[in-house]
């Protein structure tokens, strides 16, 4: 098995969140202000569908986050070669990356 991986690091200055608020931001429809009158809006559910697809390619998708400061949201993925590669015995190992024009 490939111990190759992927990483993807964003980063932001924004308002941030606690420690303990995470859990919330990663539910479905979690909403840390989830008052009326809140100033940023959202349906809560970025985070959790990353999360769902960060998974199901076999992925960890992490958040740091101060508040007051800002966020920073890492997804690490496994560069494994291809399902339909694997089962056909290709022994090519190189990740693919398709290009969108």
């Amino acid at each position: 098995k490939s111990s190759r991986r992927a990483v993807i690091r964003v980063t932001d200055t924004g308002i941030g969140m606690r420690q303990k608020d995470i859990p919330t931001a990663m539910s479905m429809f979690g909403q840390i202000d989830s008052t009326l009158a809140r100033k940023y809006e959202g349906t809560g559910l970025g985070i959790p569908l990353s999360n769902a697809i960060v998974d199901l390619h076999s992925g960890k998708l992490d958040i740091e986050s101060r508040l007051g400061e800002g966020t920073i949201v890492t997804i690490t993925l496994p560069l494994a070669r291809g399902r339909r590669s694997a089962e056909q015995g290709d022994d090519d190992t190189t990740a693919g990356v398709a290009a969108a024009e």
